[in-house]
């Protein structure tokens, strides 16, 4: 076989095994965007009742930490409060997330300084996750941009932005207007969706009451990771965040830190 021959046999070949691998060869193309935001949407309806399954069979210690500070940044007060959760102990206290903040969050609700607007609630009320339910609605209020791919703690996540939507969508309350002026990136599992990780940031100025008279927000940043556990359960493994207001006359920085370890599944009674 002459040299021509055996040049046009490897390349015909090579075209061969090429367009079999091409064709075995998973794509490397992102998804749509409009599915993955459906996707997030669809996964958080089922965080709650995930939640309550994840406390029924899991033990964990749960640590929250908070610091004051002064103006100037120096620390004023820190406290920290350690509370073992194991569901087959007789005796076994409930998560501070799940009890006592929520009624804490009940009583402010409830007693609201009477000065503020109707749509108004103090900034100090401990916001919890509940508060911000994860809606078609809520997604509207962001423009999202799907980055790409990120490998975190083993799991295959994609990466996408988000932006408030402009113009921005209508706001009653603190907590509205907040969320309106947040920005900040965010990770889900690609293969259900479930958020894995948010960071955010403010990045406008919020304030309470006609012209910031009850008090303004000026900074705040957030990180928050979830992990999933061997039989699929997601939980929440830390949640980070600092903020720096004025309530009234009053300049506050807080720093707060939740954790959840020594995560272990526990058999029933």
């Amino acid at each position: 076989m002459n040299d021509w021959n055996l040049r046009g046999w490897g390349c015909a070949l090579a075209l061969a095994v090429g367009s079999a691998l091409a064709a075995e060869a998973p794509t490397n193309a992102l998804p749509p965007l409009d599915i993955v935001l459906d996707g997030i949407v669809q996964k958080a309806e089922a965080d709650a009742r995930i939640e309550q399954e994840f406390l029924a069979h899991y033990a964990f210690i749960h640590t929250l930490t908070r610091h004051e500070y002064n103006p100037k940044g120096k620390l004023k007060k820190r406290k920290t409060e350690t509370v073992s959760h194991d569901p087959t102990a007789q005796n076994s206290t409930p998560p501070p997330s799940l009890s006592r903040r929520s009624s804490q969050s009940q009583a402010h609700r409830t007693h609201a300084q009477p000065e503020a607007a109707a749509d108004e609630e103090p900034l100090d009320r401990p916001y919890e996750r509940e508060d911000v339910v994860v809606t078609d609605g809520l997604m509207r209020r962001f423009e999202f941009t799907l980055l790409g791919r990120e490998r975190w703690e083993t799991l295959p996540l994609l990466k996408l932005d988000f932006r408030p939507a402009v113009p921005s969508l209508h706001a009653k309350g603190v907590l509205d207007r907040l969320i309106n002026s947040m920005a900040g990136t965010l990770w889900v599992d690609e293969r259900d969706y479930t958020v894995a990780r948010i960071s955010l940031r403010l990045i406008d100025k919020v304030n309470v009451g006609v012209g910031g008279l009850l008090g303004s927000v000026s900074a705040f940043q957030c990180e928050f990771e979830r992990l999933r556990t061997p039989d699929g359960l997601w939980y929440t493994r830390r949640v980070d965040w600092r903020a720096e207001y004025r309530e009234f006359l009053v300049n506050k920085i807080v720093a707060q830190q939740e954790t959840r370890t020594e995560v272990r599944r526990v058999t029933g009674k």
